[in-house]
C-alpha cells in the first residue's frame, strides 16, 4: 500500500506521551492502547516510516486485509539483517525467513495444512491431561508468591514446551528449542543491533542447535530418542 492512497490525516503515527508509536518499543509491547485506542478512531490505518509499514487497527480492516493476498501480500513480512558467513553456515537452505507469516497462497496453504494436520482438536483433546500437567507445573513455580508475570512465567514457555512433545523431540531440548526461536527473532532487521559477541554466541548456538535438529527431522521416526513427559 502506497503512502499517497488514504488521506494524509490517516497516515499520521499516533503519539502518546510525547512518543510515536513503536509496535516494538518497551512501552508499546506492555501496553500499546494508548496509541492504538486513539487511533480506531481518528487514524485507523497509519503509516510507520521507520519500518516502512502501515498498521491496521480496527478488527474489520483487519480481516479484510487478511483474507485478500492478492492485494496485500505477507511476502518478506519478516526480513533479516545480512547474515555474515559465520551466521550464514547455520543455514545451509537459507536465511530462515520462509515460515507461515511471511509466506502467500500456495505456500502459505500447503504449510497451513501441515501445521493443521498436526494441531486437530482430537489430538490436543487427547493430550489434554499431560498438557494440564505442564500448566500446573509453571503454576506452581509461582503461586506460593501470591502473584506472576503470565507472560514471562507462564505464556513464554508452556507452547514450546507442549510443541516440543507434539512433534516428539527429546524433552530435555525443550529449552534449546525456546532459545532457537529468540535468536532467529534477534536476527530481524528491525531488531537491536547485535555486538561481536553477541552475535558469535548466537553463531554458535545456532549451528550447534540446526545441526541437532536436522539430525531429527531425517532421522526415522523409529529411532529418534523416546519422549517422556515430565515437567520442567
Amino acid at each position: 500500500m502506497s503512502s499517497h492512497s488514504l488521506p494524509a490525516a490517516a497516515s499520521r503515527c499516533p503519539v502518546a506521551d510525547g512518543a510515536e508509536f513503536d509496535p516494538l518499543g518497551a512501552q508499546e509491547c506492555r501496553d500499546p492502547m494508548p496509541w492504538l485506542r486513539p487511533a480506531q478512531h481518528g487514524a485507523p490505518v497509519f503509516f510507520m516510516p521507520r519500518y516502512n509499514m502501515w498498521c491496521v487497527t480496527r478488527y474489520e480492516d483487519v480481516v479484510a486485509v487478511l483474507r485478500d493476498p492478492d492485494t496485500y501480500s505477507s511476502r518478506k513480512t519478516i526480513n533479516l539483517d545480512k547474515l555474515p558467513p559465520d551466521l550464514l553456515s547455520a543455514f545451509p537452505d537459507g536465511p530462515p525467513d520462509r515460515v507461515l507469516v511471511s509466506l502467500d497462497p500456495p505456500d502459505h496453504t500447503r504449510l497451513r495444512g501441515l501445521a493443521r494436520n498436526a494441531f486437530t482438536p482430537k489430538l490436543v483433546e487427547a493430550r489434554e491431561a499431560e498438557i494440564r500437567t505442564l500448566c500446573h507445573a509453571l503454576i506452581d513455580r509461582f503461586a506460593a508468591d501470591g502473584r506472576g508475570d503470565l507472560v514471562a512465567q507462564f505464556a513464554a514457555h508452556l507452547p514450546v514446551q507442549v510443541i516440543t512433545r507434539l512433534v516428539g523431540a527429546p524433552v530435555e531440548h525443550t529449552d534449546d528449542f525456546r532459545q532457537w526461536a529468540h535468536d532467529r527473532i534477534a536476527l530481524l532487521g528491525s531488531a537491536p543491533s547485535l555486538g561481536e559477541d553477541e552475535r558469535a554466541a548466537i553463531a554458535r548456538r545456532l549451528i550447534r542447535f540446526s545441526g541437532w535438529l536436522r539430525g531429527f527431522v531425517e532421522s526415522p521416526a523409529g529411532q529418534r530418542p523416546k519422549t517422556t513427559w515430565r515437567p520442567r
